[in-house]
């Protein structure tokens, strides 16, 4: 477009912060041209093409549209959006700033700089513009969205709910917005609340396994089970075999007894993840709930292929060969794990335990020591470590120190097993 004088009057006003005139005499020039329609057919058809995810052509429409009339405040707005999809944050910047100039009316240009702060890792410089941004554009739905968004985010939850609801009153068909609102809800433990939005969430996004994975975890926290494995079944169906809902579903297996389906589902996940440690770690602790011992073996030698240091398969392994009165494979593999993590208390309590149950003597004396550790490093109210260490002081004819042992273990674990069992061992030993 040729620059009339006009066009010119209008530069030198914006340069000089008289943006209200200038507006006017933009507005007033595209008139004269004949332009008016065709700018705001461009900017129309640069809003489609930033919805479909078309930045080339959308930031090509909008850049002919401010050329045309420098002061519209929705071309910037739309630039400083297709900046941030691409991560070029300088531009993104100096079209949000423009925007936040020409049209600070609109709220929207300072959400967007919030955003430019975000990204950079600026949360604090980002907060006050995300907040103007919500205050000054409540219709907006990219305001009020990343306002209730950054909020939450910060653990501001009841902060949050607002600006949530506004925003997926405004947007009823945004997955995101539905599927904050509902983590807000479960975090404030409004769970009916939480149920109806993500059940929303999966029409709006029946392919989405975050979805259905969110859904049924909150169905899982309310020990509804089945209802979760069935909502699972259903993301699977529709999503495919999203390795998250396949881990979900052996979980939801386990809690409702069904072991072998567990094994199923984590031998599916493993296909999509086969490097997944934690995967065959599980895999390991089910086949050998099912007695599927040798496929309980190979699972913990191949987590242990994957990542020799993984202490947790060495254990495993330690409990594998003790269980099959293999003692030599057992404190060989028990060793291993002791090694890799010396001061946790499962893996000295195990070890103790087992060395205890041999034949020999000195096993017995080292098994007291591993067991007295375990007992240091056990969390408050696991007393396991101390029962066994009282079997340990009976062995080696410390019969005092065990009845100490097995009084403390019924005080501070009193109506649960291990104390039965501690009772038991306190009659047993009054009675010689």
């Amino acid at each position: 477009m040729d620059q009339t004088p006009q066009y010119a009057q209008g530069l030198a006003a914006l340069q000089a912060g008289r943006i209200d005139e200038a507006r006017r005499l933009f507005i007033e020039n595209e008139k004269a041209q004949g332009t008016t329609a065709e700018t705001r057919a461009m900017v129309e058809r640069a809003e489609l093409a930033l919805a479909r995810g078309d930045l080339e052509q959308a930031a090509t429409l909008l850049d002919q549209a401010v050329r045309r009339n420098p002061t519209l405040t929705e071309a910037y707005l739309g630039l400083a959006r297709a900046a941030i999809f691409t991560q070029q944050l300088e531009e993104a910047r100096t079209h949000a700033r423009a925007a936040m100039t020409v049209g600070p009316e609109a709220g929207e240009g300072y959400t967007l700089m919030g955003l430019v702060h975000e990204l950079e890792g600026d949360a604090e410089g980002a907060r006050p513009l995300l907040a103007q941004g919500a205050e000054r554009a409540p219709n907006s739905f990219l305001s009020q969205f990343n306002q209730g968004r950054a909020l939450a985010g910060a653990g501001g939850f009841q902060d949050a709910l607002p600006f949530l609801v506004r925003a997926v009153a405004l947007n009823g068909r945004s997955l995101e917005a539905h599927l904050m609102l509902g983590e807000v809800h479960v975090q404030l433990g409004q769970r009916n609340e939480a149920l109806k939005v993500l059940r929303r969430a999966t029409e709006l996004g029946p392919k989405s396994a975050a979805t259905w994975g969110a859904l049924a975890d909150l169905l899982f926290g309310q020990k509804a089970y089945a209802e979760a494995k069935s909502v699972l079944a259903q993301g699977l169906a529709q999503a495919g075999p999203h390795p998250g809902l396949l881990e979900k579903s052996a979980a939801c297996a386990v809690a409702l007894d069904d072991v072998p389906g567990a094994v199923t589902f984590i031998e599916q996940q493993l296909q999509q993840q086969p490097t997944y440690e934690q995967g065959w770690q599980a895999l390991a602790t089910f086949t050998l709930l099912t007695r599927q011992l040798d496929r309980s073996e190979a699972a913990a030698r191949e987590l242990l292929r994957l990542n020799p240091k993984r202490w947790e398969g060495w254990l495993h392994l330690g409990d594998l060969y003790d269980a099959q009165s293999d003692e030599a494979r057992a404190h060989e593999a028990y060793r291993e794990a002791v090694k890799l993590a010396p001061e946790h208390w499962k893996v000295l309590m195990n070890f103790g335990a087992a060395l205890v149950q041999s034949k020999a003597e000195a096993n017995w004396r080292e098994g007291r020591e591993l067991l007295e550790r375990a007992v240091r490093h056990a969390p408050p109210g696991e007393l396991r470590p101390a029962y066994n260490l009282a079997l340990a002081q009976v062995r080696l004819g410390a019969e005092d120190a065990a009845l100490a042992l097995a009084q403390q273990v019924q005080r501070e674990a009193a109506g649960t097993p291990i104390a039965a069992e501690a009772k038991k061992l306190e009659t047993n030993l009054r009675a010689k």
